[in-house]
């Protein structure tokens, strides 16, 4: 490691932990404060995700079908109105769009 600071800061990391487990605390405890909690994104519908996970996939369509396991043309079909998203495919939308945090 080249930076002292991130030396220091990975070296503190370990003690914080055992203190932690040592005043009682579990270990999940000693993470719960590092995480933050994920959206809820269970009442959003394909009008409102699609637009998000386009922004951050870089409006790139062919990103966006991969990450859902889909074809570059299926995408194109929700954006041009032609077609919607099927329930299990709406379910891995949200779930990617919580899984990288968008809002």
């Amino acid at each position: 490691m080249s930076n002292t600071s991130e030396a220091t800061t990975k070296a503190k990391e370990p003690q914080a932990e055992n203190e932690a487990l040592e005043s009682g605390a579990t270990k999940a405890d000693a993470y719960a404060d590092s995480f933050e909690p994920k959206p809820d994104l269970s009442d959003q519908g394909a009008e409102e995700l699609l637009p998000k996970l386009l922004e951050l996939f870089h409006n790139n369509r062919v990103e966006l079908a991969l990450a859902l396991g889909l074809s570059r043309s299926t995408v194109d079909r929700w954006l041009n109105g032609k077609s919607r998203p099927n329930n299990s495919t709406l379910l891995r939308m949200r779930g990617l769009a919580q899984e990288r945090g968008v809002v």
